[in-house]
C-alpha cells in the first residue's frame, strides 16, 4: 500500500498557519495563508525549505483557493469576493461578477472554472463568464472543490447539520450522479484532492466530534478512468503525532505538501489577586481537570491523548487509568475520591458513561448501564454518591426531537428515570450542596436553567453563548465559558444563584485555547483553561505509491 516514507518540516517559525484555506504550490514554491498578529498574509517557502517570504498581506479574512495552470497567479477569496494574486509577487486583481461565492477550482487544461454559491456549485470559463448551474444541494456548506484531472468530475467537502459534520461527495459536471464519495465511511472526510498524475486521491479523515479530531492522510486509488470507482478501500498514508489535513500534490506527484499541527496544551488557572491568567501545575496539558469533595486529588483528561489520569493535588504520583484505543470526555469525581465516572468511546460504539477505581485495579473500567445503547452525556454525582446524572446527547447538534432528558441513575436500585421536567435540556451539573441541578437547552442559543430539587420547579437563568458549566464550591455560582474565538466578548462568566445575576469574571485576552469547549475551576474557585503552545508548520512528505 501507499505510505509516506519521510516526513520534512520546510518552515521553523512557529507562526499559525490557517487549517481552513487550501496549500497551493507551483512546483518551486509552496503557498499558504498564515496569521502574523492581527494581520493574515498569504506566505511562500520553497519546496526544499528555508525562510519564508510574504506575498501579500490582508487585514481582514482571506483564503486560498487554487492556482492558475501556468502557475503565476493564485486565486484567491477576500472580502466576498475573488481576486487574483500574481506570484511571487504583485498587487492583487478582483475579478468582476464574483461575490458572495464560495469554494473555487479551475481546470488542469485552465479554461474552465467550477465554484460554490450557496447550495449550488456551478461551472464557468476560466474568467468567470457564462457560469451554468451543475447541480443544487441543501447542506450547510460547500467547501474545498476540485475537479478531476480529466475535467469531467468535480469531488467537494459538504458540511452538514447543526454539528457540521464533513464528508467528501462528487458529481459529473454535467451535473449527474451527485453522490458521497464514501458512504460507508466510518469517519468525517475532508479536504481531498487528486495527484498529479491522476492515479490517486488522498484527503483527511479524522474522529468525530471534531474536539477530538486527530487529522491523517488516507489514499484512494482510482479506476481505470476518473468515473470507474476503484473497487479498493482508502489506505491510511500518515502515521505520525502531528496532525495532516490540507495536502497538495507536486508536480511529479512524489511528494505532498500540508500543515503539520502538534498539539499540545499549557495548564493555567486565573489568579483572582494578580487578576491574570498563571501556569498552573507547572504547565500541565490536560483538560477537564476535576477535583474531589476534600480537594487532596486531581483526575484530568491528558491532552491532545484524551486519555484518563489522576495524581495528587500537586501533579505528583500521575497514573493513567484508560488507554487507546478508548477516547474520554469529561469526567467527574465521585465524592468520596475513589471512584471516577466519565464518558469513553471505543471504536464502533458510542460514548458511554464508564465508572473506574482512581487506584487503578480495573483498567478502562466498566459501563455505569451496560444496557442502554445510545449516546450518554458528561457524567455528575450527587454530593452523597447514590447517584449520577447525565444529559441525552442530540444528533445533530443542537436538534431537539422532543425525546432529550436529564437522566438519574441510581448506584444501588440500579433505576434509570428522569428529572421532572428536563424535556430538551442536557449538560447536567448537580450542585455540592445538593440543592440545584443546572443544565443547558439543547436548542441554540443556549438557555441556562435550574432546578430546584425542594420545589421540583426549574427557572430560566439566561441565554448563551454558554458552554461547560462548573459549580462554585459553596454552590452559589454556576461558572462557565463562551466556546466561540477570542473576542470582546468571550471568556469565563459566572452566574450567582441567588438572583440570576450574571456577570464577567475575566476575558481571554490573545491567549488560544487547546480545548476552546472546557474551562474549570480549582478547589479555590480560581477559573481554569488550557492554554494553545501547539505549532503549525509546512511539511514535505515524500510518498511510496504502489
Amino acid at each position: 500500500p501507499p505510505t509516506v516514507s519521510t516526513y520534512t518540516r520546510l518552515t521553523r517559525d512557529g507562526s499559525e498557519k490557517d487549517s481552513s484555506s487550501a496549500v497551493l504550490t507551483d512546483g518551486l514554491n509552496i503557498y499558504y495563508v498564515q496569521q502574523n498578529d492581527k494581520t493574515l498574509a498569504v506566505s511562500s517557502v520553497s519546496s526544499l525549505g528555508g525562510e519564508p517570504a510574504a506575498v501579500a498581506t490582508f487585514s481582514t479574512g482571506v483564503e486560498l483557493e487554487d492556482i492558475s495552470p501556468n502557475r503565476h497567479e493564485l486565486l484567491i477569496r477576500h472580502q466576498e469576493g475573488l481576486w487574483r494574486q500574481p506570484v511571487p509577487a504583485g498587487p492583487a486583481e478582483e475579478l468582476p461578477n464574483f461575490t458572495s461565492i464560495g469554494a473555487v477550482s479551475l481546470s488542469t487544461d485552465g479554461r474552465m472554472m467550477v465554484f460554490s454559491k450557496g447550495h449550488s456549485i456551478y461551472r464557468a470559463k476560466a474568467d468567470g463568464s457564462d457560469p451554468r448551474r451543475v447541480v443544487d444541494i441543501s447542506v450547510a456548506g460547500i467547501e474545498g472543490l476540485r475537479v478531476s484531472p480529466d475535467g469531467k468530475v468535480v469531488r467537494f467537502t459538504v458540511v452538514s447539520g447543526k454539528d457540521r459534520s464533513q464528508s467528501l461527495w462528487e458529481v459529473r459536471l454535467d451535473g449527474s450522479h451527485l453522490r458521497p464519495l464514501l458512504p460507508n465511511w466510518p469517519e468525517q472526510q475532508c479536504c481531498g484532492n487528486w495527484t498529479s498524475d491522476g492515479k490517486y486521491f488522498f484527503f483527511a479523515s479524522y474522529m468525530s466530534p471534531p474536539a477530538f479530531a486527530h487529522n491523517q492522510i488516507w489514499a484512494l486509488r482510482e479506476g481505470t478512468s476518473l468515473w470507474r470507482r476503484s473497487t479498493h478501500e482508502p489506505v491510511q498514508i500518515t502515521h505520525s503525532s502531528q496532525d495532516f489535513s490540507l495536502a497538495v500534490s507536486s508536480r511529479d506527484s512524489k511528494q505532498l505538501f500540508a500543515i503539520g499541527v502538534e498539539k499540545t496544551g499549557e495548564l493555567m488557572d486565573y489568579d483572582n489577586h494578580a487578576r491574570s491568567f498563571v501556569r498552573y501545575l507547572d504547565g500541565l496539558s490536560a483538560a477537564w481537570v476535576t477535583f474531589p469533595a476534600d480537594g487532596q486529588k486531581i483526575a484530568y483528561e491528558k491532552f491532545p491523548d484524551s486519555t484518563l489520569w489522576v495524581a495528587n493535588r500537586d501533579g505528583s504520583g500521575a497514573r493513567q487509568l484508560t488507554f487507546h484505543p478508548m477516547v474520554v470526555d469529561g469526567l467527574s469525581f465521585a465524592p468520596d475520591g475513589k471512584e471516577i465516572a466519565f464518558r469513553g468511546q471505543t471504536p464502533g460504539r458510542p460514548f458511554k458513561i464508564r465508572l473506574i477505581a482512581t487506584d487503578g485495579t480495573e483498567p478502562q473500567g466498566h459501563d455505569l448501564i451496560p444496557d442502554h445503547d445510545q449516546e450518554e452525556g458528561i457524567p455528575t454525582w450527587s454530593p452523597d454518591g447514590s447517584k449520577i446524572a447525565f444529559g441525552d446527547v442530540p444528533r445533530p447538534f443542537g436538534n431537539d426531537d422532543g425525546t432529550h432528558a436529564i437522566r438519574v441513575f441510581d448506584l444501588q436500585t440500579h433505576n434509570l428515570s428522569s428529572l421532572s421536567g428536563s424535556q430538551g435540556l442536557w449538560s447536567a451539573r448537580w450542585s455540592p450542596d445538593g440543592r440545584y441541578m443546572a443544565a443547558l437547552t439543547i436548542s441554540i442559543p443556549e438557555k441556562l436553567e435550574i432546578f430546584e430539587f425542594k420545589s421540583s420547579k426549574w427557572r430560566d437563568a439566561g441565554s448563551g453563548p454558554i458552554d461547560d458549566l462548573t459549580w462554585s464550591h459553596d454552590s452559589a455560582y454556576i461558572y462557565f465559558n463562551t466556546l466561540g474565538s477570542v473576542t470582546d466578548n468571550s471568556g469565563i462568566f459566572r452566574v450567582r444563584v441567588s438572583d440570576g445575576k450574571r456577570e464577567k469574571v475575566t476575558g481571554f485576552g490573545n491567549l488560544r485555547r487547546a480545548a476552546p469547549w472546557w474551562s474549570g475551576l480549582t478547589p479555590n474557585d480560581e477559573p481554569l483553561i488550557l492554554r494553545d503552545i501547539g505549532t503549525s508548520e509546512i511539511y514535505a512528505l515524500d510518498v511510496d505509491w504502489p
